[in-house]
């Protein structure tokens, strides 16, 4: 796992030191997958407030601001995930080793 980690790492390191040159291969990429990586940390944290957690449907779902300019394919991808009827909530444990473990399952 620490190693893994470690990789991941060097590359994000790599990549953003190549999105830092203007006119670098890769540099949209890397922004486009930054701009992904952000509409997905912002529904880990709030999607479960918009999520449908009411079978019988007595209670209705919450609207977050957090989440409210949040569009595109990544934004419909997250909220598929994160605000469906099934999904696991992690962002409230203290360990980013157990957050990394549970989301890479």
């Amino acid at each position: 796992m620490a190693h893994r980690t470690t990789l991941e790492e060097e590359h994000l390191a790599k990549t953003s030191n190549a999105a830092k040159k203007p006119g670098a291969p890769g540099t949209a990429r890397v922004a486009g997958n930054e701009d992904r990586e952000r509409v997905f940390d912002a529904f880990r944290r709030w999607g479960h407030l918009e999520a449908t957690l009411d079978p019988l449907g007595f209670l209705e779902p919450q609207k977050r601001p957090e989440l409210d300019g949040l569009a595109g394919e990544a934004a419909d991808e997250a909220r598929g995930i994160y605000c469906g009827t099934v999904g696991a909530d992690f962002m409230h444990l203290p360990e980013p080793e157990r957050r990394r473990w549970i989301a890479e399952r």
